[in-house]
């Protein structure tokens, strides 16, 4: 064997253990990422809005969280949810923000008293995150549309197996619009508030609509794709020498 064609084996050789440092066997057999999944009712949702006017003209703030289990170790990188805007009633805005947005999102840990949010894991905030109109709309007031919002998050969380944690959505001091963390179902029941009337956190029995996933980091898919064009060129490499030598089959 040459010397530069040992070189790239070597060089395929650290890559591929390079995806496999940086991704666990689950993330890399998973299709779609999804580790956590809790999808919308479409019969309402919890103010998620640090700055929202209520129907008297009075200003509210309210934040929400979902507890989180995971029977499988895994490192979220993406984060969806869905929501939409107005209130409850027939006399709210049900219209987004006409200018920018700024999303935050927040892992937390339990308290080991109680269970509820605790210490900050992870704090990220989003400006102007891709909205996507869904086709379907929630069944209050004058029905205001679903949205599907998406975040891929610039720091990775990795969240235990078998471990409490809770998630925290919310909109951030946009008092034109109200935002609402729509209500889902299907894994874990329950979720906790806080806001202005009540200033510690607290627990009730509604499920929130998000995903958790996992999808490979853009880092290792290029490393994948650059190593399978090194053993590609080196493959080719040798198939050319051994035509030269014998000739056309």
């Amino acid at each position: 064997m040459k010397r530069a064609d040992f070189l790239l084996l070597v060089a395929v050789l650290v890559l591929t253990l390079s995806v496999r440092a940086w991704a666990s066997p689950a993330d890399l057999l998973r299709d779609d990422g999804v580790v956590f999944d809790q999808q919308p009712t479409r019969y309402g949702g919890p103010l998620a809005d640090t700055l929202a006017l209520d129907e008297f003209g009075f200003e509210r703030w309210q934040r929400v969280a979902d507890n989180v289990r995971l029977a499988e170790a895994a490192t979220i990188r993406r984060i969806s949810w869905f929501g939409f805007y107005g209130g409850d009633d027939e006399y709210s805005d049900n219209d987004p923000p006409e200018g920018d947005e700024t999303m935050r999102v927040r892992f937390y840990a339990a308290r080991p008293d109680d269970g509820l949010p605790g210490e900050v894991l992870l704090e990220q905030s989003f400006l102007n995150l891709p909205r996507t109109f869904t086709g379907h709309v929630i069944g209050v007031g004058m029905l205001p549309r679903e949205y599907l919002f998406e975040a891929d998050l610039s720091t990775p969380i990795l969240l235990s197996a078998n471990t409490l944690y809770w998630l925290e959505v919310v909109q951030l001091g946009d008092v034109g619009s109200i935002f609402r963390w729509e209500e889902g179902a299907g894994r874990v029941s329950g979720c906790a508030f806080i806001n202005d009337y009540t200033p510690s956190w607290t627990f009730v029995w509604d499920g929130l609509a998000f995903e958790l996933s996992t999808v490979p980091e853009p880092t290792n898919i290029v490393v994948l794709t650059c190593g399978g064009l090194l053993a590609r060129s080196w493959l080719g490499g040798r198939r050319s020498r051994g035509l030269r030598q014998n000739g056309p089959l």
